[in-house]
């Protein structure tokens, strides 16, 4: 089983750090919070779902970086891993 969630990036903080080498690396921390019910059919079943909620992710993969952009939605899939579905009882 699986569940969707649509949430929408709201900010964005570009973080630069040093590591033990003087090597720069960047980061961007996410926010999102849930979609708002704004007449289309699709956000209004999100909304009632997910009515309220906030999320933030830390990213650093430079290609992930280009990815998210500030106003846009996202479609959030949590599924269990295999290995932490339970087992039928035998």
């Amino acid at each position: 089983m699986s569940v969707v969630a649509k949430f929408v990036a709201t900010t964005t903080e570009i973080h630069h750090h040093k590591d033990g080498n003087d090597v720069v690396h960047n980061s961007i921390v996410l926010h999102f919070r849930p979609v708002f019910d704004d007449g289309l059919p699709e956000h209004a079943r999100f909304t009632k779902a997910t009515p309220t909620g906030h999320l933030t992710i830390t990213i650093d993969n430079p290609e992930a970086l280009q990815y998210f952009k500030p106003g846009e939605a996202y479609y959030l899939t949590f599924e269990t891993p295999a290995e932490y579905q339970k087992h039928p009882a035998e």
